[in-house]
């Protein structure tokens, strides 16, 4: 499976902790109270049922999910701000000792995990998944001898480090005397929002090398009800991989630097005029939807009634599915070459422009539509963006040669 699939799966699940289930069946209702939209609810109610919950007192929240195939998969919950105990307990734990091992919910953790794959609710490998707190507890899993044949791989999301507040310090000299921890990290994907602080995600130094992910900045002032977590939050950094996953469907040869880069685009050229960082999903959404579904039979540009509002979490799960399930993204997933423009210099991209060829359509139409990438090949369709003439050299009314504008764009 594509990594970034990987990761945004594992991302819902992480945020899927958060809720409390009664019956094996989750509900949209109980999806929605840990943050999911109500379209976003629909597929994974279909995809996953609940196998095992467990809460106790020292604020540990783990739930087993299980597939139609019968993998299960292990979700540790993060702190909850609104329970006093919990946010007491793990924190300050995380702070100022750094470590799982004598963690009242670590040990209460690995109490039910060893228990839960005695009596089989656990299949014999799982993957574990969490974020903050939860993914902090993870890594123990991890690092445990008692699990090392049982867990396949641990997803982290915006988990501190090891070590607290000294971690770094602490590492360095043990990396200096030859005796830092050594941690499995082909089994560990340690994922964080790579906008605004990061004062949970940032304390103690890494079991595994960050994976930055490019999100909506809740921080900014463009955001009009940005997520009590801020850039801490689940929701925010779930919502951003469902797009990574989109675009690494589509062209499985884009790096994590120039996926970031080109999310990162969609926040300063698109809707130019004001709240780009709040559309920086949407944008990047419809970018894509405008060339493979062309919604607006032709134009370039889609009317407001066609975009995906920013803030609209039903809408952009509604149009994200409707994407990603539509016979013409199979058809070209994998086939296709996506170049983002910051990989081509002024002059390269000048030469496109200048060329008669299918590469030159495909350059001339992502600079009109504002779009920071190519995608060309077997499959991409822009003749019905092509009708006026608006995407050749020369204007079709005058015949002079639009290369002076074409510069200007680019």
């Amino acid at each position: 499976m594509n990594q970034y699939n990987d990761y945004s799966k594992h991302a819902e699940l992480a945020l899927a902790s958060y809720g409390n289930f009664a019956s094996p069946t989750p509900t949209t209702e109980e999806l929605r109270r840990a943050e999911f939209s109500t379209k976003q609810a629909e597929p994974f109610i279909l995809k996953y049922r609940v196998v095992a919950q467990h809460t106790d007192s020292t604020g540990l929240s783990a739930t087993v999910f299980a597939d139609a195939d019968n993998n299960t998969y292990l979700t540790v919950r993060g702190t909850g701000l609104s329970d006093v105990r919990d946010f007491a307990t793990g924190v300050f734990d995380i702070m100022l000792f750094g470590s799982t091992k004598l963690h009242p919910q670590y040990v209460s953790l690995k109490a039910k995990v060893t228990e839960w794959l005695g009596n089989g609710t656990l299949s014999p490998t799982f993957t574990v998944t969490g974020h903050s707190m939860g993914g902090f507890l993870a890594v123990g899993l991890v690092d445990d001898p008692t699990f090392a044949n049982h867990v396949s791989h641990a997803y982290l999301y915006n988990a501190p480090g090891l070590g607290g507040f000294a971690g770094p310090f602490i590492k360095t000299v043990l990396d200096w005397m030859g005796l830092a921890p050594v941690y499995d990290q082909s089994k560990i994907s340690n994922i964080e929002a790579a906008i605004g602080p990061i004062p949970i995600a940032g304390l103690g130094f890494d079991v595994a090398p960050p994976i930055d992910i490019t999100i909506e900045d809740q921080m900014s002032s463009d955001v009009i009800d940005p997520h009590d977590a801020l850039n801490h939050s689940q929701q925010v950094l779930t919502d951003a991989l469902a797009v990574y996953s989109t675009y690494s469907q589509l062209a499985p040869n884009l790096s994590q630097e120039q996926l970031s880069k080109l999310i990162d685009a969609f926040g300063s050229t698109k809707d130019v005029a004001g709240a780009s960082n709040s559309k920086t999903l949407e944008s990047a959404l419809d970018a894509l939807r405008t060339i493979v579904l062309n919604p607006a039979n032709g134009q370039v540009v889609l009317g407001d009634s066609q975009k995906t509002g920013a803030g609209d979490r039903d809408k952009f799960y509604t149009n994200l599915y409707a994407l990603q399930s539509s016979t013409p993204f199979k058809d070209l997933a994998g086939n296709v070459q996506l170049i983002p423009l910051s990989d081509l210099s002024t002059s390269n991209i000048i030469a496109k422009i200048e060329s008669n060829s299918q590469q030159g359509v495909a350059v001339r139409f992502a600079l009109v539509a504002l779009n920071p990438f190519i995608l060309e090949g077997n499959g991409v369709d822009y003749s019905v963006f092509n009708t006026n003439g608006a995407l050749e050299r020369f204007d079709p009314d005058t015949g002079i040669e639009m290369i002076t504008e074409w510069r200007l764009a680019a």
